[in-house]
């Protein structure tokens, strides 16, 4: 069986471990970003709506944390409760 392998990074063209865009995330990217950027020249709205989702996405993550941080605080203090008695 030959191996090809890639001009760019010498990597092998087929990989049973990853595949094209686990070995180059720009072959994703870039034409995700080139979409992105004419769907806003396009229409300028969506950018408020991408930003307002990045938004609720920032504080959900945060309000996610801080819950898991207290649940984890709670469950050490039961804890030490239950070993002092």
């Amino acid at each position: 069986m030959a191996k090809h392998t890639c001009l760019r990074c010498g990597l092998e063209d087929r990989c049973r471990v990853g595949g094209l865009f686990d070995r180059h995330p720009w072959s994703f990217t870039l034409p995700l970003a080139v979409f992105g950027l004419s769907a806003v020249c396009a229409y300028p709205w969506l950018l408020a709506v991408v930003v307002a989702a990045g938004v609720v996405y920032v504080v959900d993550r945060e309000h996610r944390r801080r819950a898991a941080l207290a649940a984890r605080a709670d469950w050490d203090q039961q804890g030490l409760l239950r070993g002092s008695l």
